[in-house]
C-alpha cells in the first residue's frame, strides 16, 4: 500500500545472497522487529544493518537518538524488505516455518507492525500450510539426516521444522519423539549445561538464522534464552571477530552472567520436551488463520479502493465488516457518506458505520464519527485529543489514511495545535503513497496558498492532475475546472468538459456542478440551459451548495425550461447560504433581505 522505502540497490544485495547468509539477515531482522534499540550493538556491524542505516539517514551507522528517531522507519524498511524477498522467491523453505511463527507473534502483538505485516504473514501462513512438513521431518529423521551432529543442534534442527499441526497434535509428536529415540538424538543421558553449549557453539553458519528464529519465537524459555545469547555473543559476530573468539571463554561468560551452577546437568529428552511445551504455548497464543487472512483481504481492498476500482473494493469491504472489522466500517461510511459510488448515500448509515467502526477499534472511523457528533466545540477537541496519538502512530508507520487524516488535524487544529508544515508533510506522505484524496487536498492547499504552502496555480493543477488520472472522482471534477478557468494550464473548454463529465458520470456532485455550468455558460460545448439545470439536479440532490445557488438562479430568472418562481429561489439560495455558498449569502441579502449567519460547522 504505501511507497517503498528499501532503494533497489538494498533490495539487489539481500536478493544476492545466499540462503544461509539471508538466513541470518532475516533473523537479524525479525530480533530487531521484536527490540529495535537492545539488539542494535549486536547487528550493527552486519553489511544489511549498516545499508539499511544509510538508506534511512544517510550514515552507516545511528547513534541511539537517531535509533529512536528512525523507529517506525527502520521496522517498516525490514518489513517491506522481507515482503519483497518472499515475492522474489528468495526465502529458503528451511526458515518459512520459524519466519511464519515470528511474524504472526509479531503480528498479534504490536497494532503498527500489523499494519505492515498482515500480507505478509497471511501468504507466509499460506506458503506452510500447503506444505506436507510432518511426513518431511518424520522421513528425515529416519534417514538419519540429523544424527551426525551433537543432539543439542539437532533438537533445535527439528524444532524450526515443527509446524503447527504438528506441534499440537499429540500422536504427532509422539511419532517425532519416537523417532528422535531411536535415532540416539534422545536420551536420558545427563550432561553439563555447558558442554551443551559448547557444542552449539559448532553449529554452521548456514544453519544459525533459521534455529536463531526458531529460538525467537520461544524466547521466554531460559534454555532458549541462553542459546540466543551464544548466538547473539558469538555467532553473530563479523566472520574475523568471530574466528579470533575463544568458544570456551564466551561460554563461561554466559554461565557466570546467569549466575547458574557449572555442574547443572540436563538430558537432550528434557530440552526438547521443555523445548516443545513452550512452542503449544506460543502457538496458543497466536491469531487465529482467518484473522490474518483478514488483515490480507483488507490490504486488497485497500488497494483496490486506492486505484478507484470502488465497486470491487466494496464487495470486501462489507464481506469485512460482517466479521467485525473496524477499519472496514470506517470505509462503508466513506461509501454510503458519498463520496464514492453515489447510489449508496445515505448519511445516516454511514454516521452508524462510522460508530460502529470505533467500537470495533478503528481510530480513523472515531474521528470520522467525531467530526460528526452533534456537541459542542469544547468536547468535540476534548474527543480529539483522545484519539491524536493513535493516528499519529499508524500515520508514522506508513498508513496512507491516517496520514491524510492526520494532516487534516494539524491543518484544522483538530486535538492538536494548529502546524501547517506538519499539515503538508502528512498530505505529501499520503500522496506520495498513493491516496487520490490526499492528492486532491494537495492542490487544495496550493491553489489558496493553504498549509505552509505559497499558492501555486501550476503546482495545484499538477496535484489535481494525478488524482484525476488515477479516476479520483473529485480530482476530475477540479482538474476540469483548471482547464476551464486557466488555473495552472492554459484554457481549454474541451478539455474541461471531457474531465467533468467523467467526473459527474462517477456521481461526484462538484463535477455535475461543473459541466452543468459549463453547459450554462457555453464552455467546450453548445450552450444548453436545459442540459445545465439536469446537472445541477443532480449535484443539489446530493446537497451541493454552488449547485443549488446555481439552480437557485434559474428559477430566480425562468431559464432552462423552468418557470420563474421566487420562492424556489429562495428556497435553494437558502439551502446554498446554509451549505457555505457566500454567492447565495449575498444574493438573499441583496435582492431579498434575508440575512444568513455563516457557521462554522467543524469544532
Amino acid at each position: 500500500m504505501e511507497a517503498s522505502i528499501v532503494s533497489r540497490e538494498d533490495m539487489n544485495y539481500l536478493a544476492q545472497q545466499s540462503a544461509g547468509k539471508l538466513n541470518m539477515i532475516l533473523s537479524g531482522m525479525t530480533a530487531l522487529l521484536n527490540d529495535n534499540e537492545n539488539k542494535v550493538n549486536m547487528l550493527e556491524s552486519q553489511t544489511w544493518f549498516q545499508r539499511m542505516a544509510r538508506t534511512l539517514t544517510g550514515k552507516n551507522k545511528m547513534a541511539q537518538q537517531e535509533i529512536q528517531r528512525n523507529h517506525d522507519r527502520m521496522n517498516l524498511y525490514m518489513s517491506q524488505a522481507m515482503t519483497a524477498l518472499y515475492e522474489q522467491n528468495c526465502i529458503d523453505h528451511q526458515i518459512m516455518m520459524s519466519l511464519g511463527n515470528q511474524i504472526n507473534g509479531l503480528y498479534a502483538e504490536h497494532l503498527q507492525l500489523k499494519q505492515m505485516l498482515g500480507a505478509f504473514a497471511s501468504k507466509l501462513n499460506e506458503k506452510i500450510e500447503s506444505i506436507d512438513n510432518f511426513h518431511i521431518l518424520v522421513t528425515e529423521i529416519e534417514q538419519g539426516v540429523y544424527s551426525d551432529e551433537s543432539a543439542i543442534i539437532s533438537v533445535c534442527k527439528i524444532m524450526a521444522q515443527l509446524d503447527k499441526r504438528t506441534a499440537l497434535d499429540d500422536r504427532k509428536r509422539d511419532i517425532l519423539y519416537r523417532g528422535m529415540q531411536q535415532q540416539g538424538i534422545l536420551d536420558d543421558t545427563e550432561k553439563p549445561l555447558g558442554d551443551y553449549l559448547l557444542e552449539f557453539t559448532e553449529i554452521g553458519m548456514e544453519s544459525i538464522g533459521a534455529i536463531y528464529l526458531e529460538l525467537e519465537s520461544i524466547r521466554d524459555n531460559y534454555m532458549a534464552g541462553l542459546l540466543l545469547k551464544l548466538i547473539e555473543g558469538y555467532h553473530f559476530l563479523p566472520d574475523m571477530a568471530r574466528k579470533l573468539k575463544n568458544k570456551q571463554s564466551v561460554v563461561e561468560e554466559i554461565i557466570r552472567n546467569e549466575n547458574l551452577d557449572s555442574d547443572i546437568r540436563v538430558t537432550t529428552q528434557e530440552v526438547y520436551q521443555d523445548f516443545v511445551t513452550s512452542k503449544m504455548e506460543m502457538l496458543d497464543r497466536q491469531l487465529p488463520a482467518e484473522q490474518i487472512q483478514d488483515g490480507m483481504m483488507l490490504e486488497d481492498a485497500e488497494k483496490l479502493f486506492l486505484e478507484c476500482r470502488y465497486k470491487e473494493a466494496l464487495e470486501c469491504f462489507e464481506s469485512l465488516s460482517g466479521r467485525g472489522n473496524g477499519r472496514a466500517m470506517y470505509f462503508l461510511g466513506l461509501y454510503y457518506e458519498g463520496g464514492y459510488e453515489t447510489k449508496y448515500i445515505d448519511k445516516e448509515k454511514a454516521k452508524k458505520y462510522f460508530c460502529e467502526g470505533e467500537k470495533n477499534g478503528d481510530v480513523l472511523a472515531a474521528y470520522m464519527w467525531v467530526n460528526r457528533m452533534e456537541v459542542e466545540k469544547e468536547e468535540r477537541q476534548q474527543r480529539y485529543k483522545e484519539i491524536k496519538e493513535e493516528i499519529l502512530n499508524l500515520a508514522q508507520t506508513g498508513d496512507i489514511f491516517a496520514q491524510r487524516i492526520i494532516g487534516e488535524m494539524f491543518a484544522g487544529g483538530y486535538g492538536v495545535p494548529v502546524d501547517y508544515e506538519s499539515a503538508l508533510d502528512y498530505y505529501m506522505k499520503s500522496a506520495d503513497g498513493g491516496c487520490c484524496e490526499a492528492m486532491n487536498l494537495l492542490g487544495t492547499c496550493y491553489v489558496y496558498g493553504k498549509s505552509c504552502t505559497k499558492k501555486d496555480e501550476g503546482e495545484a493543477a499538477q496535484w489535481y492532475k494525478k488524482a484525476a488520472d488515477r479516476g479520483y472522482a473529485r480530482g476530475q471534477a477540479n482538474w476540469g475546472l483548471c482547464n476551464k478557468l486557466g488555473v495552472g494550464v492554459e484554457k481549454n473548454g474541451y478539455e474541461a468538459v471531457r474531465w467533468d463529465k467523467k467526473a459527474a458520470e462517477q456521481g461526484d456532485a462538484t463535477g455535475q456542478n461543473n459541466l452543468g455550468t459549463c453547459y450554462s455558460d457555453g464552455v467546450g460545448v453548445e450552450k444548453d440551459e436545459y442540459e445545465a439545470v439536469k446537472w445541477y439536479r443532480k449535484a443539489v440532490e446530493q446537497g451541493d451548495g454552488s449547485a443549488q445557488c446555481n439552480l437557485a438562479g434559474y428559477y430566480a430568472n425562468g431559464r432552462g425550461g423552468l418557470v420563474k418562481d421566487e420562492y424556489e429561489a429562495v428556497k435553494w439560495y437558502r439551502k446554498a447560504a446554509e451549505n457555505g455558498s457566500e454567492d447565495a449569502r449575498k444574493k438573499l441579502s441583496e435582492s431579498y433581505g434575508i440575512h444568513i449567519k455563516e457557521e462554522s460547522k467543524n469544532g
